[in-house]
């Protein structure tokens, strides 16, 4: 069920991103394995994802940070590159 659900929020990013480009999207998994699963799933992809988007993981103090692999964010902040 897990990649069918990524499958289909990356899906739903890309066409925001594509129609508001200047917006970001904030999300987060309603548990935080939830979110720990996404954050996987952006790590997994990143070379790809960040040739498209900027990428921030956001800290338990609710700081933006630069997204980077296996870091400790609550959720993630994302915005199509120009």
């Amino acid at each position: 069920a897990m990649p069918k659900i990524h499958s289909c929020v990356a899906t739903a990013v890309e066409l925001f991103l594509t129609v508001y480009p200047e917006r970001y999207i904030y999300c987060r998994g309603s548990t935080a394995e939830s979110t720990r699963l996404y954050r996987m799933a952006i790590g997994n992809n990143l070379e790809y994802l960040f040739q498209l988007y900027k990428i921030w993981g956001i800290t338990d103090e609710g700081i933006p940070v630069p997204f980077a692999q296996n870091g400790p964010y609550m959720a993630f902040l994302i915005q199509k590159n120009h």
